[in-house]
C-alpha cells in the first residue's frame, strides 16, 4: 500500500462536496463498526475515527490520522479541478461552485489545527466560471428576473440558472470553522456543508447542492453513549443571502435561519439509526426575539390553505438507516412533510410529502471491493394538492428568495417538485477507483400538472458518466466524464440538447 500521508498531528478530515473521499469515507463508516460514526448528522469536517483501528481501510495511509495533542497545526492537500460543459449548465452537488456553460476552474486549501479546546479548520473555494450563454426559458413575467428560475408555481425561490452575462470569479469560506469542545459538548461558527439525513444523491433538508451559509450550532461534538444507545443533537442559527439575480418584487435581501437535527441508535438493535430534522426560514427583517428557539418550540398547525403560516417556511423530515457491515449492505430513507404543523399524519399522510429510500451494497472480492448505491427521490406534490394546497419544497410566497443561499438550493439539487433516480457503482482497487453511474431526472412535476396534459411535455433527462481516481506518490488524480440527453426543455415539446460534461481534478498532498 502506497503511503501518501503520514501525519500524527492532524485534528480534522476535510471532506469537500463532490471530492472522492466523501463516499470513500461512508465506506469506512459502513465496514468499520468500531468508527464512532455519524448517526443523523453529517458534517464535511470529520473527527471520529483512528485510522489504526479500521478492520476495513483498502486505501490506508491516505486518510489523516488522528491524536489527542493539544496544540497541532497542519496544512490542508490542496485541490484544483477544471470542468467543461457543452451546452448548457450542469452543478450537481459541488457546494459552493457553480458550473455553467464552458470552462469552470475551482481550488481548495488551508490548514487545520488544534489549541486547547478550541478547534479550527480553513478550508475556503475560489472559483472562475465562463458562463458562457445559453438557451434560457422564456421571461413572460416581469416580476422574476430573466436569470432566474421562470416556473413559480404557488411559491418564490432564488434559484438562479445563469449568473448573469460575463464570466465571474468567486470566493467561498468553504469548509471552515472554528469551535471550542467541552467532552461531547460543543459550540462551534461554521460555513461547512452540513447534510441531515443518510440519502447520498438527493437530501431533502439539508445537502451539497450549494455553499452552506454562515451559521452557528450548539450540541454534541459526536455521537454520545448513553443507558439507551448512542444520541446525537444540534441546533443551528444562520443568515441565508441572495444572489441579486431574485425576483424584482424582493425586498429581503436577508434571511434567518434555524435549524434542529437529533439522531439515535438505540442499545438493542445493531446498526439501526433514526433522525429526525426540522427547518425554518424567515425575512430578516420580521426576527424576533422567540424566533431563537422556534425549531424547539413551535408546533402550531397550519391553515388549510395555500398560503397559513406565512411569516416562515418550515420543513420537517424522518431519517432511518439500517446497517449490515457482516455484509457491507445499508438501506436508509428520508421521509419529509412541509408546512405540517403538529398534526402530522391525520386522514391524508401525503400532504406536504417528500421522500429519498435507497441502498448501499458492498461486495468484497480478492483484489477488489465493488460498492453499488441505488437511490430515489420524489418532490413533487401528491394528488391531494389539487384540493389541499401547500407552499410547495423550497419555494415561498412571503420569503421570496425560498430555501436557498447565494442562488442556489440548500436542499436536493434536483429542484422544485422533481423526482429523481439515480445507480452508481464503483470498483475500490488498491489505488485506484473506476465508477459508473446513470441517472434520470424529471423536473418541475408541481409545475407541468398544472399547465400541461400530454406526457410529451416532461423535462427529463437521462445521463450516463464514468469517473476515475488514481492515488499517487503525493495526491491524487481524477478524471470524469458525463453526457447527459435533455428532452422537452422547459417543457416544450421537441426542444432537445445534449451535454457533455467532463472535469480533471488533481489533489497534492503538502
Amino acid at each position: 500500500m502506497v503511503l501518501l500521508v503520514m501525519r500524527v498531528a492532524s485534528t480534522a478530515q476535510v471532506l469537500d462536496p463532490n471530492d472522492m473521499l466523501l463516499d470513500y469515507y461512508k465506506l469506512l463508516e459502513l465496514k468499520n463498526p468500531q468508527m464512532q460514526g455519524r448517526i443523523n448528522i453529517h458534517p464535511s469536517i470529520v473527527n471520529s475515527y483512528q485510522k489504526d483501528s479500521l478492520t476495513w481501510n483498502p486505501w490506508g495511509e491516505y486518510l489523516i490520522s488522528l491524536d489527542d495533542k493539544k496544540k497541532t497545526l497542519e496544512l490542508l492537500p490542496v485541490r484544483a479541478k477544471i470542468s467543461f460543459n457543452s451546452n448548457y449548465s450542469r452543478s450537481y452537488n459541488d457546494g459552493a461552485v457553480w458550473q455553467g456553460r464552458g470552462l469552470t476552474t475551482q481550488a481548495q486549501a488551508g490548514f487545520t489545527g488544534r489549541y486547547g479546546r478550541i478547534k479550527y479548520t480553513f478550508a475556503p473555494v475560489v472559483y472562475w466560471s465562463q458562463n458562457r450563454a445559453f438557451e434560457l426559458a422564456e421571461n413572460t413575467n416581469p416580476d422574476i428576473n430573466q436569470y432566474n428560475y421562470q416556473f413559480n408555481e404557488r411559491g418564490f425561490i432564488d434559484y438562479v440558472q445563469r449568473f448573469g452575462l460575463d464570466n465571474f470569479f468567486n470566493f467561498h469560506l468553504g469548509q471552515s470553522e472554528i469551535r471550542t469542545v467541552f467532552n461531547w459538548f460543543t459550540v462551534g461558527l461554521s460555513t461547512q456543508n452540513i447534510v441531515f439525513g443518510p440519502a447520498q444523491r438527493n437530501s431533502i433538508l439539508l445537502g451539497n447542492s450549494g455553499g452552506m451559509m454562515p451559521h452557528l450550532d450548539l450540541g454534541t461534538d459526536r455521537p454520545v453513549n448513553t443507558l439507551l444507545g448512542q444520541l446525537e443533537g444540534k441546533i443551528y442559527w444562520g443568515r441565508m443571502t441572495e444572489s441579486g439575480y431574485n425576483n424584482e418584487l424582493s425586498t429581503n435581501p436577508n434571511q434567518y435561519f434555524t435549524a434542529l437535527s437529533l439522531g439515535y441508535s438505540p442499545k438493542w438493535i445493531k446498526g439501526l439509526h433514526f433522525g429526525v430534522n426540522r427547518v425554518f426560514y424567515k425575512r430578516w427583517q420580521d426576527f424576533v426575539f422567540s424566533d431563537y428557539i422556534t425549531a424547539i418550540a413551535r408546533f402550531d398547525p397550519p391553515e388549510d390553505r395555500v398560503f397559513g403560516n406565512d411569516d416562515l417556511d418550515q420543513t420537517g423530515s424522518f431519517t432511518m438507516r439500517w446497517t449490515y457491515p457482516e455484509v457491507g449492505f445499508e438501506a436508509y430513507l428520508e421521509f419529509a412533510k412541509s408546512d405540517f404543523g403538529g398534526n402530522i399524519f391525520r386522514f391524508e399522510p401525503e400532504h406536504g410529502r417528500a421522500f429519498t429510500v435507497g441502498f448501499i451494497k458492498l461486495l468484497e472480492f480478492d483484489q477488489i471491493d465493488v460498492k453499488l448505491n441505488y437511490e430515489h427521490t420524489t418532490i413533487g406534490q401528491p394528488k391531494n394538492s389539487i384540493f389541499r394546497r401547500y407552499n410547495r419544497y423550497y419555494s415561498h410566497s412571503v420569503v421570496r428568495n425560498g430555501f436557498t443561499h447565494q442562488g442556489q438550493l440548500l436542499g436536493a439539487g434536483i429542484g422544485p417538485g422533481s423526482n429523481n433516480s439515480w445507480f452508481d457503482a464503483k470498483i475500490y482497487f488498491n489505488r485506484s477507483m473506476i465508477g459508473g453511474t446513470m441517472q434520470r431526472i424529471r423536473f418541475d412535476d408541481d409545475y407541468f400538472f398544472a399547465n400541461f396534459a400530454r406526457k410529451e411535455n416532461h423535462d427529463f433527462q437521462w445521463s450516463w458518466g464514468l469517473q476515475y481516481e488514481r492515488l499517487m506518490n503525493s495526491g491524487r488524480l481524477g478524471l470524469e466524464i458525463n453526457y447527459t440527453d435533455r428532452q422537452s426543455i422547459y417543457f416544450i415539446e421537441g426542444r432537445n440538447q445534449g451535454n457533455v460534461y467532463a472535469a480533471l481534478s488533481f489533489v497534492k498532498v503538502l
